[in-house]
């Protein structure tokens, strides 16, 4: 179980920070970037922010990072009735 929790944190990591970067890249496309410049914005933007979402500060920007075991518990047991 662990495991799949580890596991998890690192895909959802993953995922808030593609599509975050993502909307930085259509940003920076919106406002006039060539390909390569919003290519340089989404890969500094995601290096950025999956940096800081692997700290204790994430915790912080991104509440739902730092939600209780016991939540976490009962959202899995839950989902196995």
């Amino acid at each position: 179980m662990k495991e799949y929790q580890e596991l998890g944190k690192y895909i959802s990591r993953l995922y808030m920070t593609g599509t975050s970067s993502y909307q930085a890249y259509e940003d920076a496309k919106a406002e006039g970037a060539t390909d390569e410049e919003a290519a340089a914005m989404f890969w500094g933007y995601f290096a950025g922010m999956y940096g800081i979402m692997a700290t204790d500060i994430g915790e912080h920007v991104l509440p739902e990072l730092r939600m209780q075991k016991r939540e976490i518990r009962d959202i899995l047991l839950k989902a196995n009735e």
